[in-house]
């Protein structure tokens, strides 16, 4: 039975125990990736779960088939003997042999399928326009995060979120960008203000984002590192708990690892 995956909560089920998506009107524009189902517990739409063929399945599937016809072949031989015309299936059974051989040989990095993470997606979306925006189906993903995309550009792409401070006499925010170096093809976080001029850059920390796994954990650390420097670097850090920061900067690394839909 096909699987459903709601794109707020995550959790994945079967299509059964999703409900049908309501005022479809009013969620979706032209353009917009369709889904007929929507979370029974948040509420969020939910699309289904894409099956990405392994190595492992797709040798065993092509194996089975190679020993049917190759079972096939080698009856008919031996009950009607080798006739002129039967020739060609002494072929086909050179050929599945060789086949045979070459299935076994294929290896993950053959298998070229959908990127595994949004982070990789980005990327390559990169590679393939060269012209610094997001991918449409991940700006609709983070819609329903407090980030959204800042700025685009050939060298260097943002995505923002802001926390607004209270007990101030003007508007004033801290900002944190989550900068795409393109050249470098390496992302950092930048903790800035907002004091009612615009952005303000302020700490720049990296982070390892190699390895999906590690990346929430490699975030915490950092920002544990440079905390000093995060507050004594922009005016309004001292106002927030470092929590409060990193639960903003952990928000969007759960994004970024989500599997595309």
């Amino acid at each position: 039975m096909k699987k459903y995956q709601c794109d707020n909560c995550e959790q994945t089920k079967c299509e059964s125990e999703f409900s049908d998506v309501t005022d479809v009107s009013m969620r979706f524009s032209p353009g917009d990736k369709y889904t007929d189902k929507e979370c029974p517990e948040c509420g969020s739409l939910a699309y289904p779960v894409e099956t990405i063929v392994t190595v492992e399945e797709l040798q065993d599937s092509a194996n089975k088939l190679i020993d049917e016809i190759e079972l096939l072949v080698s009856d008919h031989l031996k009950d009607d003997g080798l006739k002129f015309e039967d020739c060609s299936l002494v072929g086909i059974m050179q050929s599945t042999s060789e086949l045979s051989s070459r299935i076994t040989g294929i290896e993950n990095s053959d298998m070229k399928g959908q990127p595994d993470t949004w982070l990789e997606a980005i990327f390559k979306h990169y590679k393939e326009t060269q012209d610094g925006s997001f991918p449409p189906l991940f700006v609709a993903a983070i819609s329903k995060s407090s980030w959204h995309e800042w700025q685009n550009g050939s060298e260097y792409s943002d995505l923002e979120t802001e926390i607004k401070l209270e007990d101030c006499d003007h508007y004033a925010s801290c900002n944190i960008h989550l900068v795409f170096d393109w050249q470098e093809e390496s992302i950092s976080f930048d903790f800035g203000n907002n004091l009612s001029d615009g952005f303000n850059e302020g700490e720049k920390i990296h982070f390892d984002y190699n390895d999906p796994d590690e990346m929430k954990s490699s975030i915490t650390e950092a920002i544990d590192e440079s905390w000093d420097d995060i507050k004594s670097n922009n005016s309004g850090y001292e106002k927030l708990s470092v929590d409060d920061v990193k639960s903003m900067a952990l928000e969007i690394a759960r994004i970024l690892i989500r599997k595309p839909v």
